[in-house]
């Protein structure tokens, strides 16, 4: 990933609708004192459900925050549905896994936290609205390689911990504590232990 001079690089499912608060965040960590981004940094969080999304709501990033306020459900800590790390994060060691199928996105989590990088959980200062349509919130499991990174990584590994890579598992994370920016450090429990793998 030396193709580009960015601090960042990301992807994220194609039904996930940001706001500013992406580009807030980011710069905000750039100028973050807490972490080091020359090194492995991976920035996750959860995600907002919103129901039947319109084209009018999804135009501009005060829609976006109007109907999440509105409407969004904040989804559960195993769906993380973006991925922002910096140019130094080592995605030729990531497992060939496919994204949007189940496994794939705690595993990710689980191995950064394994390698000792810097693990982020932004739920708190990003808003990420997944538009949740007929299809509902578990769409992967429908296909017919649903099973393929559950499949793949049991073959490479003895055991895939994938409660170690849950949001709730996330050491660090963004929040505003009256109005300035901070990446805080918690306290996760013992399950989220990733020294016996």
């Amino acid at each position: 990933m030396d193709h580009f001079n960015t601090s960042f690089y990301a992807f994220s499912n194609g039904d996930i609708l940001f706001t500013d608060t992406l580009i807030r965040t980011l710069a905000h960590m750039i100028h973050s004192t807490t972490g080091n981004l020359s090194k492995p940094v991976l920035i996750v969080g959860q995600r907002t459900n919103v129901e039947n999304v319109t084209f009018e709501e999804g135009l501009h990033w005060e829609n976006i925050t109007r109907i999440s306020k509105r409407r969004g459900k904040l989804f559960g800590g195993w769906a993380e549905d973006y991925f922002i790390t910096t140019p130094s994060y080592s995605w030729n060691k990531v497992a060939e896994v496919v994204i949007g199928r189940r496994a794939y996105d705690n595993w990710l989590v689980y191995n950064a936290r394994k390698m000792k990088y810097t693990v982020i959980d932004a739920t708190d200062t990003l808003v990420a609205v997944h538009q949740t349509t007929k299809a509902g919130n578990f769409e992967g499991f429908s296909h017919s390689n649903r099973d393929y990174n559950h499949n793949l990584l049991a073959k490479m590994y003895t055991r895939t911990p994938y409660h170690a890579g849950v949001v709730g598992c996330i050491e660090m994370y963004t929040q505003y504590d009256l109005k300035q920016f901070k990446v805080k450090v918690r306290k996760v429990p013992a399950h989220c232990s990733v020294l016996y793998i």
